[in-house]
Parts: C-alpha cells; structure tokens; sequence
C-alpha cells in the first residue's frame, strides 16, 4: 500500500467517526441513549478536543490577543461557537474586557468563553456543571426550610 493509500484511508476514518460523533450527539439531543461504542467516540473526540487545546495553547501562541479579531480566531480554532459581530457586542456590553493596555489576555478569553459562549460540538456552555451546583444547593436549603417549618409545627401541637 502506497503512502498516499494510507493517508486517504486514515482520513476516510476520521471523516466516518465524525459523522458518528455528529449522529451520536443528535441522539443525544433527541433523549436518546448511546451504545457503548458512540459513547468511546464521544469520549475519544473530548480527549482530541482537549488535546487540540493544549497544543494551541502552547505552540507559539501568546498569553494576550492583540485584538478582538485574533480573540475570535483563537476561539474558533479552540471549538466555541462565536461570530466576530457576536464578540463585538459582548465587547460593549461589558462581558469581555480588555487589560488597561488594549489587550486580552488568555485567561479572561476562556473566562468569558465558559460564561457566555457554546461550544460547536456539544452546543451546551461549558459550566453547567457550576449551575448543577447551584441547583443542588438550592434544594439542600429548600429540604432544610422544610424541615424547620416542620418542627415548629410540631412543637405549637404539642403545646411547648
């Protein structure tokens, strides 16, 4: 097998494994449940995902962005959905801030990235993790309050 054979069969693959990544999310989104083998696909594309990142954030890449254009490369090239008249509005209205000095630095990009951004593959923002925290807490005060109201209810009837 020539050079090139292989080459066009390994990127055959990969373009077969995300159309099953893709079917698979659809899936997903429709309530439906992954076989054992969509769910590897899954996990192996958040592990290239995650990959991608580290290597673009350590070959020759800057801690700063010079502008908001590059800001929008950067996060298109890291999988979030974003338009640069997107980022232009999340500019003015506070969301994205740049240093005293004109620049953004790489760590306010994700910052803002996680708040307000999707990503393309999961169409989902990244802290809903930080919101099931929130929501979990909000049951344990609600469970507590109950469970006062109830106690006090239980002393007027017994007359303390």
């Amino acid at each position: 097998m020539s050079e090139e054979q292989a080459t066009y069969e390994e990127q055959g693959l990969s373009v077969i494994k995300q159309v099953m990544i893709k079917n698979a999310l659809t899936k997903l989104k429709a309530g439906g449940s992954l076989t054992k083998r969509e769910e590897e696909l899954l996990e192996e594309a958040e592990v290239q995902r995650k990959d991608r990142l580290k290597d673009t954030t350590t070959q020759g890449r800057n801690d700063t962005f010079k502008n908001l254009r590059e800001v929008v490369a950067y996060l298109k090239e890291q999988g979030w959905k974003i338009s640069q008249a997107g980022l232009y509005k999340h500019s003015g209205e506070g969301k994205i801030k740049s240093e005293k000095d004109g620049t953004y630095t790489q760590k306010g990009v994700m910052r803002y990235a996680k708040g307000f951004l999707t990503t393309r593959e999961t169409k989902r923002k990244e802290d809903d993790e930080e919101l099931q925290r929130r929501k979990t807490k909000a049951e344990i005060a609600l469970k507590e309050e109950q469970l006062k109201r109830e106690r006090i209810k239980r002393m007027v009837d017994e007359g303390r």
